[in-house]
Parts: structure tokens; sequence; C-alpha cells
């Protein structure tokens, strides 16, 4: 017993003794290397690593950044990810292997790396902290480029600048609202917002178009919503209804009528997106979950009837695309996928449907939300593991650029271009629990 317990403490305390010698790497790094080991930063808050196997029988890995261990057990495999990262900082591995009950019997080289900095000419805001916040906050511009912004704190609430500070409205108070609302402005900047009940399993449509805000509650299944006004300021909203049933609601017609459009059984849906064209048609985009892959559908009653068909195989079937028209009706989907994970953007020119990859992503993606400037150039907010990224194609060609790396941030966004074409994305920041917002200066 006695001969058990002083290996295992031995064996225990491996990674701490490396750590008392030598600089940089976790021990004697002055020795020759035995195996290779690469770095590569993917993004500001994260270092990927893979190492050759060593040589010999081992039992494992303890890899050191700068001379401290990065994971509290031993590795049994040949690559890790460091998720504890900050921009514009240099970081030095080395990884140890160990045969118990031996000991070190390899080292790899030390590889050193930069983490890239954060997109040059962005302000980034903190407008509301440490409340009740959840869901998916929303922005939207209006025409003198005052930022209206709807989110959840025990109840919808509404936040703009239009009068030059920023100020805080409630809407409903103590309203338990799931996930997703969508705000939108009608051609004389008035603010219309839906969101969901889930209480009653209904949503509930907000205005100040009178000048106060006034509420109805609309009795249509509302889970993950959105809305979109037509340029006779009539309203259009696309919904779900458990499991997995679709629905559009309008006023088109001078009072709400509610269409089932489609639904599916053992599958999981994603938030919808909706957007109307120039003939004042609506276009639905969402995601859906079957047991084998993910899939990205389009919706439209453009003939009369309301049609769907699968847009792209692949999808992250839980997460939120986002649609849009341009000045032409050529129709824009953002959304993330797998096998492998790519920022993807469906492209409808009129005729046919393209897809194209904007970006590979490091791990799992999250939600997108896409909007378009005067020139119809394409503006994206989306988040790529734990950072909130926006890409562009103003340019000619997309690029893509990291805006917020400090915690878990990006997850739940939403994005505005205002008419200099400058980008504004609102995000909830899951480790602080903030609402922020990062505008292009």
């Amino acid at each position: 017993m006695k001969i058990r317990f002083l290996i295992l403490m031995l064996f225990t305390l491996i990674p701490f003794a490396f750590a008392l010698g030598g600089c940089g790497g976790g021990g004697d790094s002055g020795g020759s290397s035995s195996f290779g080991l690469s770095a590569i930063a993917s993004g500001p808050s994260q270092v990927d690593l893979s190492w050759e196997s060593a040589p010999g029988s081992v039992s494992g890995y303890w890899v050191y950044r700068d001379g401290n261990p990065i994971h509290d057990t031993i590795l049994n495999g040949t690559s890790i990810s460091d998720r504890d990262t900050i921009p514009n900082t240099k970081y030095c591995y080395i990884v140890k292997a160990v045969t118990f009950p031996v000991g070190v019997t390899g080292q790899s080289n030390m590889a050193c790396v930069e983490t890239p900095g954060l997109a040059s000419g962005w302000k980034l805001s903190t407008l509301v902290g440490q409340g009740n916040l959840g869901g998916r906050p929303a922005i939207a511009i209006d025409s003198l480029d005052n930022i209206h912004i709807a989110y959840v704190d025990t109840g919808i609430k509404y936040l703009t600048n239009k009068s030059g500070v920023w100020m805080v409205s409630t809407i409903e108070d103590n309203v338990d609202v799931y996930k997703n609302y969508s705000i939108a402005l009608d051609s004389s900047d008035n603010v219309h917002i839906i969101y969901n009940d889930s209480t009653n399993n209904i949503f509930n449509y907000a205005t100040n178009e009178s000048g106060t805000w006034t509420y109805y509650k609309i009795d249509s299944p509302g889970s993950d919503c959105s809305i979109a006004i037509d340029s006779s300021d009539k309203v259009h909203i696309s919904s779900i209804g458990w499991p997995a049933n679709y629905f559009y609601t309008t006023n088109t017609s001078g009072s709400w009528m509610t269409t089932f459009i489609m639904g599916y059984s053992g599958a999981t849906p994603g938030p919808t997106s909706i957007a109307v064209d120039s003939t004042n048609t609506p276009h639905i985009s969402f995601t859906l979950q079957g047991a084998d892959t993910g899939y990205l559908y389009y919706a439209t009653n453009a003939s009369g009837l309301w049609t769907e068909s699968i847009i792209a195989n692949s999808a992250i079937g839980n997460s939120a695309s986002s649609i849009i028209v341009d000045a032409t009706n050529r129709i824009y989907i953002s959304y993330s996928k797998s096998q492998p994970f790519q920022l993807s953007i469906a492209y409808y020119d009129l005729n046919n449907w393209s897809i194209s990859s904007i970006e590979d992503q490091d791990w799992i993606g999250g939600d997108t939300s896409i909007a378009r400037d005067k020139a119809d150039g394409l503006h994206i907010g989306y988040c790529d593991f734990n950072d909130l990224k926006y890409a562009t194609n103003v340019s000619g060609s997309w690029s893509t650029y990291f805006i917020d790396s400090v915690g878990d941030v990006g997850s739940y966004n939403s994005i505005a271009v205002d008419s200099f074409g400058k980008a504004h994305i609102v995000y909830y920041d899951s480790t602080n629990k903030v609402i922020k917002l990062a505008s292009k200066e």
C-alpha cells in the first residue's frame, strides 16, 4: 500500500515539479527535443497545438505555456486547444511526454506564437448590464442613423440613442419572453417589435406608432419570431409553433391573419428570419436539425401559395440564419455550416441558388445576422467559438475580422448598417451578462 501511494503521489506531482525549473516551457527547456510541436493562433482567444507522438511507449503528455501546465489531467492524445488567451500576446509552449512510473521520457521543441489583435476602428460599448438578461438582442437603424434596440430583462425592453443619450423604456414587464424577438422600422421611423409570450405560447406585437408604446397579443404560435415592414408600412411576421411548425402572420388585409406554412416531426427547429422584396412579397429562412444532419430552408408565397425548399445540407440546425433582399430582389441568407464548420452564404440570383463559403470556422458557429448598405454591400455579424466576428464584401471580396474576444461573446448578435455604410452589431456577453454594442467608426 505504501509503495502504491508513493507511486501515485509521484505521478500526480509530475507537472508541478516540471514547472519549478526553466522558463517559458515548464522545466528544463534547454535539452534537445525528441518530437515536434506546432502552435497556431486561430484567433485572439485560442491557440491550437498539435505534436508528434513521442518515441517509445508513453502514458501521456503534459502541455506547458510559459512554464505552467494548461490542463489538470494527463493527455492521451496529441492535440489540444488553449482557449485562455488574449489578443496581441506572445505565448510559448512545450509538451512533455510522461511514462508511468518513470516520469518524463521526452520533450518537444518550444513553439511560440502571437495571438492576433482585434480589428481596428471599432468602438465597443456596454449598454445594459447585470440584469435578468437573456435571448438575442435585436437592432435597427433609422433614417437619421439613430440606433434602436430590443432586448429582454424581466420583460421586453427598448433602448435608443435618439435623444442623444441612451434611454431605456419598458414595453411590457414581467412577461416570459423566450429567446428570439425582432425589431423593424417603418417609413416614418416608427418602431415595431415582435416578441414571444412563452407562458401563453403566442407572440406579442408592440409599436410606438401612436406616440406611446402599445402592445397587442396576437393569437398565433410565437416562438423564434422575426418581423419585417413593407413599403406600405404593413407588418410581416414569421414564427414557430411547437414542435416544428412554421407560421406567417400579417396585417396586409387590415386585420391580423395567420397562415400555416409547413410542419415537421422528429426535428429541432432553428429561429426564423423574414424579409420582404420590392413587391412586398415575404421571404423566410430557417434551419432545421434532423436526425442525421441540419438543413437550411427557404419559404415564400411569391407564387400565391406558400412553398418551401431545402437550400443547403449540413447547416447547424439550431442556430439562426438571416435573410435579406437587395434592391434588385436578389436574396442572400447567411448561416453556419457543419462538416466542416464554416460561415456560409446562400445566394439567389432570381433564377438559381448557389452556396459559398466565407470562412472556415474553428468550432461550431453560432448565430449569424446579415444586413446590406445602400450600395448593396453585405455585412455579417457572427460567432466563431467564443468570439464575435464581422464579415463584409464591400471591397469586392469577403474579408473577416475579430471584433471582440474577451469572454464568451457573440453567440447572440444582430447587425444593422447606417447611411454611411458603417456596421453596428448588438450582442450578448455571456461571461459578464451584459449587452454590448460594436460600432464601426
